[in-house]
Formats: structure tokens, sequence, C-alpha cells
């Protein structure tokens, strides 16, 4: 079927049982374009750190956890943040809890989509990929293949009544799906039949593939196919999990790396407000207000902001750490600590929960090292770390690293979070 987009952005279609639905670009980019400018500075910021090594390996893994961990706890999840990390050390063989499932599923559809933006890269000449490389501009095309794919990694083998993997959904006229609830800005029944959800797929790949909007920044691009693919919620289940997925890989494909999923994390820290706002701009839409879905893309930025800070102080963190942990090592090898300095330096290091009060002294491994020694030499092995400068104490008497490279985060990142307030 041919759709007709006019040089807006916009595509209106006509259903068979579900109403008229309409596409639209819909943004006041001038309220946009400070909170990009912004997001752009900072991941221009966040993007020129070295990534090497154990550091690039540390950051990759933060962000896959807590990108894992909130687009499935958005959606029902039941694992901690920690089990998730755990669960996803886990091979593809073996028997699996459903929810660990959920989790080894988020990270084969995640591996699928990283061959994605090369592939796009594949299909353009060499002038336009080197350009694309250079400039960042690559704009990812959809296909429905790409979502039926994603959807199929994303729910393989979970068990549910009417779910198929890779197909879309058909409900029975005497079945209503419903989407949101009263409390997050009301219910909303999205395309009822195949016949329709066919229909209106077909439209969201046309339209997200036009000439107007392929040509909007990515960062509007891209959470706008999120809020229509959410709203024609497709499938049985796995429609959320499968649209923040499609939001990723068109920011990844413009060369943003790692804050395009861990964004996960905002939208369930904000989970109110994400699900709220999926029915303000639908029914700002349905009024014919002008530039309906701004404020969407609006709380779109101000999480990428969000999650480039985090994913920066990350990996100030991390530096630090290493750093540190290089440190610790000179500081044996020319004999200025001895190796209970070493250990207690290098666990607190990795865990600086055992620095509050009184935990260091109950660890079994700490008191082991002391127990032929005197208390007088484990005070001494504490203030001669104290005197190096590599640990400090609060007034409450908590244990704390003291990194040389702590001014890291100050000095080269100083842009201030905004929060995103609902409007009025």
């Amino acid at each position: 079927m041919s759709y007709i987009i006019d040089d807006k952005g916009i595509l209106k279609v006509e259903t068979n049982r579900s109403g008229p639905f309409t596409f639209q670009i819909g943004l006041d980019q001038k309220k946009l374009v400070g909170y990009k400018t912004l997001v752009d500075h900072a991941y221009a910021c966040f993007a020129s750190m070295p990534r090497v090594g154990e550091m690039a390996s540390q950051l990759e893994n933060i962000a896959m956890v807590s990108s894992i961990y909130g687009t499935n706890t958005i959606e029902g999840g039941e694992l901690s943040e920690k089990e998730t990390e755990n669960t996803l050390q886990l091979g593809d063989q073996g028997s699996k809890t459903i929810s660990q499932q959920r989790v080894i599923n988020l990270r084969n559809a995640y591996n699928l989509v990283k061959k994605i933006p090369s592939l796009a890269l594949s299909k353009i000449s060499y002038e336009q990929r080197s350009m694309a490389r250079t400039q960042g501009i690559i704009s990812l095309e959809i296909h429905d293949s790409m979502i039926l794919d994603l959807h199929k990694k994303i729910t393989d083998g979970i068990p549910h009544e009417d779910n198929v993997p890779g197909q879309y959904r058909d409900n029975p006229k005497t079945r209503l799906t419903k989407v949101g609830n009263k409390t997050h800005g009301g219910e909303y029944a999205p395309p009822k039949c195949l016949a329709d959800v066919n229909l209106l797929m077909g439209a969201f790949i046309e339209w997200a593939n036009s000439k107007p909007v392929r040509e909007l920044p990515p960062l509007y691009r891209a959470p706008l196919l999120h809020y229509y693919f959410e709203l024609i919620h497709p499938f049985w289940d796995g429609n959320g999990r499968t649209g923040r997925i499609i939001e990723a890989i068109v920011l990844q494909a413009a060369r943003y790396m790692l804050a395009p999923y861990a964004i996960s994390k905002y939208y369930l820290e904000n989970i109110d407000t994400y699900y709220i706002l999926f029915n303000f701009c639908r029914k700002s839409a349905s009024k014919g207000q002008p530039f309906p879905n701004t404020e969407f893309v609006k709380f779109h930025l101000i999480g990428m902001l969000s999650t480039i800070n985090r994913l920066h102080d990350n990996a100030n963190r991390i530096i630090s750490g290493l750093l540190f942990e290089a440190n610790i090592n000179n500081l044996i090898t020319n004999k200025k600590i001895n190796a209970r300095q070493q250990l207690i330096l290098s666990q607190l290091n990795t865990n600086p929960q055992l620095g509050i009060k009184n935990v260091l002294s109950i660890q079994n491994w700490y008191k082991a090292l002391y127990r032929k020694l005197t208390p007088r030499t484990m005070m001494r092995d504490i203030s001669n770390l104290e005197e190096l400068g590599l640990l400090s104490r609060t007034p409450g008497g908590d244990i704390r690293i003291k990194y040389a490279a702590q001014e890291i985060e100050l000095s080269t990142y100083d842009i201030t979070s905004i929060e995103y307030n609902l409007p009025e």
C-alpha cells in the first residue's frame, strides 16, 4: 500500500476497526534546540575521554547492566540490578528461570543490534560512508524484518497466553488491548486487529524512513519512533522493550554510544512521567494542539543529558580506581606500604561500603590479617595509610579512599543536570 506523507512529515491513516491514526513530527524545535545543544556538548565531552582496555570494558558493562535492568524492570522484570549483572554472565545453554531468560533475551537482542548500524553503512557509497563516520549523521533505515527479529529475540522462550515471538498481535473482536492506567494519564486502546496492526506498521516504517523524518536530528527522530511504535503497540508482549531498542538503534547509528541504551535506567527512575507523557502527547494531538510531541522529545533529551552525566561520572570513577590501583602497586614495589595495607586498599577500592564504621573490622579476611598481631599494629597500618594520603576518616568514623584523580569530575565536566517538569 502507498502512503502519502506531506512535506511537513504528516501521514494520516484510516484503519479498518481502530479509527483514524496520524503520524506527525509535531515538534516546536525552538523550544528543544537548547536541550539538544546541552546533550551534544555533554556527549562531546564524554566521547573525548580515552576509552581503552579495562576502563572501556568496565564502562560498557556498567551501561549494559543499567540498560537491561532499566528496560526489563519497566516491563515487570523482578531481578535486582546486581542479579541482572550476575545473570548476564550466564551462557545461553542450561536451565534458567523466566526472570533470568528475560535478561538473557535482552542481552541477545543487544548483540543483534550492534551489527545494524554497520550493515547500514555497508549499503551506502564510500564517500557517503566516510562523511557519515566523520560527522556522525547516519540516518538508519527502519525495516519490518528488523523489528520482527528484535521482538523474536526479546520474547523467545517467555511463556505468554497469546504472544508469538516475531509475530504481530491479532485481537479477537471480543478482546480489547489496553495500554496504561488511570494513574498514569489514562488508558488507551491501541489498534485492535491484525489488519490494522499491519496497516499501521507499514505506515510507521514508511513514515520513519520518509525524507522529513530522516532529516531530523537523530536526537529528535529516535524518541519520535519510540513514541509512535508504542502507540501502535503491535505485539501482545515486549512492546516497551522493543520500542526502547528501536530508539537506541537510531541513536547508535548516529554515533551516540552507550547512552542510547543506558537511558532506560532514567525512564525507570521517572516511570510515572514516562507513561504520563505518552497519554499527554496523544491527547494533545487528538485536540489538534500545535507541536503535540514536544514534551516527549524534551523528556528524552533531558534523560539523555542525565544519562551522559552518569556515564561520564562512572568513567571518571573507573579512571580514578585504575590510577589508584597503579599507585598501590607502585607503593608496594617501593616498600612504602606492606602486603596487609595493599589488601586493605584494594578491598576498599573495590567495595567502598567496607569503609562504613565498624564494617571493615568484622570482615573475616581482615581479622585473619591481624590474628597473630597486636591491635596496635592494626591501628598503625591504618594511620600510616592516612599519613600517606591514601585514606581519610569522616567525622562519623567512616574510612574513605582518597583518589588522586578525584578532581577530574569537577575540572573536566561541569554541566548541571536538568530535571523534567510536567506541563500544567
